[in-house]
């Protein structure tokens, strides 16, 4: 037990990524993010159906309804004597929104995330050195910043060998996957002025058979239950007709706040509203040449 953090009772945090020097990405933190300051819309996240989501919790004032949920999470942990790691009580304001305020529902997610975490991580935390094979074959990497500096977390499926199309790739890609999120956590976002991503999910020359079901519904339940409310925007680009099926399936196992963020792209154009064109590789409607290298991340300025 190390005392309170976030109004919770904590131990002591652990290791999750270590990277070494070399393989952190130039211009993974911009200057430009250390003084932006969020318009609105970045700081909440309001969709077609009315529904809206908090996106930067950090440095800013919470409502009184969110503070009100929020201390009644922390006196219902406190009266069960719970103990949680200090990146798990980070987690608390972002499950409250997504639970709708039902901290009963919040409390159970974080020791699910907490759990999940411990076993994970138990023999150490993930280095660059282990995952650089699989993180260079550009499957999940980082490929700039849209229009609200948020980095872009760019998805080519297309692109798994095969040895990554089967049950133990699932087991790999996935951790590309985590990797991959902790490594924005640690270099990218900014407290108060960048907390979320967008995800850019092209599925150009994927087969059905190239990356099982299992792999994406198993990659949506980590995404959601570890970096719930960090993803802005899912943009999806070229989906085969043959997909759109599978689509349905995913979309199926999705909450309607997470439907609400998917952006079907059918004229690379439409993503010129959202990302300078030195921001996107030009098989993404940019200027930027298609990386070959995506390990350390090809990010530009």
């Amino acid at each position: 037990d190390s005392g309170l953090f976030n109004g919770f009772r904590v131990l002591k945090d652990f290791e999750i990524i270590r990277v070494a020097p070399f393989s952190v990405a130039a211009f993974s933190l911009p200057e430009e993010a250390l003084t932006y300051s969020p318009p609105a819309s970045a700081l909440v996240n309001r969709f077609p159906n009315g529904d809206c989501e908090r996106l930067i919790y950090s440095n800013v004032e919470l409502d009184a309804k969110e503070l009100g949920q929020l201390r009644r999470l922390q006196e219902l942990a406190a009266s069960r004597n719970l103990v949680f790691l200090p990146s798990v009580t980070l987690m608390a304001p972002r499950l409250l929104s997504d639970t709708r305020g039902d901290c009963e529902l919040a409390l159970e997610r974080m020791l699910v995330a907490q759990v999940w975490r411990q076993e994970e991580f138990k023999d150490g935390p993930m280095l660059d050195s282990t995952l650089a094979e699989d993180l260079r074959y550009g499957v999940v990497y980082f490929g700039g910043r849209d229009a609200c500096l948020r980095p872009a977390l760019v998805v080519r499926p297309g692109r798994a060998p095969p040895e990554l199309c089967n049950e133990a790739g699932t087991a790999r890609l996935l951790r590309v996957l985590v990797f991959c999120m902790e490594y924005f956590l640690k270099y990218m976002a900014v407290p108060g002025r960048i907390e979320s991503l967008s995800v850019i999910l092209d599925l150009k020359g994927l087969s059905l058979g190239q990356i099982p079901l299992k792999s994406l519904l198993e990659m949506k339940k980590v995404m959601s239950q570890q970096y719930v409310g960090v993803v802005a925007r899912f943009f999806i680009c070229n989906m085969p007709f043959m997909l759109r099926a599978i689509s349905g399936v995913v979309q199926t196992a999705m909450t309607e706040r997470q439907r609400q963020k998917i952006v079907f792209i059918r004229d690379f154009s439409e993503l010129s509203s959202s990302f300078a064109l030195h921001q996107l590789e030009k098989d993404l409607g940019g200027t930027l040449p298609v990386a070959s290298q995506c390990f350390p991340f090809p990010l530009a300025p």
